[in-house]
């Protein structure tokens, strides 16, 4: 048995031999034809890349504005995206005269559905008597691609008496309380870890109350960031109508009003005058020494031309 075994084994390895040797030379030829064709795209890419290069480097040399110079010649200008873009807060302000404030807050009201906006305050002041004008005071919010358009069909409800338009710049901002929050969220992440992994209760205690301080804040800063963007996506348009008065000439008054109005001129008459002489009678109170002063030298003057005119007669 151990003969036969031992032939058995010779046998076998004789013939695995020829096998291992068929199956490197296969493997070499194959291997043959990716080598080539590595060699070939080697070769390719060798020629393409000057061809590259000069298209790189025209557009670099024509100024062509959205695009970085990049230092290696194998990586094509890609466009300038990192500048973000700038968000603006714009408010509007309009005052128009207007034929009739019915009509015109009618027109409003259906000019605010039309381009998806709010009506946020309405005050309608409605004249007392036929010589007060009607006003009205309305704010509005539209998206901001629609501020433009909205005013302008605002203009011609009448005749324009004012219009200005503001805009603040948000963008820092924005860019401060994103990052801010993004870190919040990673440090809240961060103390659930820990709050996972301790086993002690004052570590949990302190882990649990620093998620609670956490938590706030994000909730404080998302509602900030929240508030900014809502008002950079809206603008607000404060609106005043303001119509003409019924009568603009002086009322015809009655009989009774016209001598009740004759009575009070003549009652204040009375008492500017009587003011006028007690004001002459304080006046002359104070000046009186130099009065008497005055009129005594008078008196001694004339009495002393008299005496002089009877001496040479």
């Amino acid at each position: 048995m151990r003969k036969i075994n031992s032939t058995f084994k010779t046998q076998s390895s004789k013939i695995q031999m020829p096998l291992l040797l068929l199956i490197s030379v296969l493997t070499s030829c194959a291997g043959m034809p990716d080598r080539a064709v590595l060699k070939e795209a080697g070769k390719s890419t060798a020629v393409n890349a000057p061809a590259v290069t000069e298209v790189q480097n025209a557009q670099i040399a024509s100024g062509g504005e959205g695009y970085l110079a990049v230092a290696d010649s194998g990586n094509l200008a890609v466009p300038d995206e990192s500048r973000p873009q700038t968000q603006l807060i714009k408010e509007a302000e309009l005052s128009v005269l207007v034929e009739s404030i019915a009509d015109a807050i009618q027109t409003v009201s259906n000019l605010v559905k039309q381009q998806q906006g709010d009506l946020l305050e309405f005050q309608d002041n409605k004249p007392v008597d036929t010589r007060s004008r009607h006003t009205a005071h309305m704010q509005i919010r539209v998206p901001q691609q629609r501020l433009e358009a909205t005013i302008n069909a605002l203009a011609e409800l009448g005749k324009v008496r004012n219009r200005s338009l503001t805009a603040r710049d948000v963008s820092d901002q924005l860019v401060d309380l994103d990052a801010r929050l993004r870190n919040l969220r990673k440090q809240e992440e961060l103390v659930l870890k820990i709050m996972e992994r301790s086993g002690k209760v004052g570590e949990v205690l302190e882990a649990a109350r620093e998620l609670s301080n956490t938590r706030e804040a994000i909730e404080r800063i998302d509602a900030q960031l929240k508030n900014l963007q809502n008002q950079v996506a809206y603008s607000k348009i404060s609106l005043y109508l303001e119509a003409p008065a019924l009568e603009t000439g002086q009322p015809s008054l009655s009989l009774g009003l016209q001598l009740s109005e004759t009575w009070g001129n003549a009652v204040s008459s009375v008492r500017g005058f009587s003011l006028g002489l007690v004001k002459l009678f304080l006046y002359l109170l104070v000046f009186s020494p130099y009065l008497l002063l005055l009129s005594g030298g008078v008196w001694t003057l004339r009495k002393a031309t008299k005496k002089k005119g009877k001496t040479e007669n």
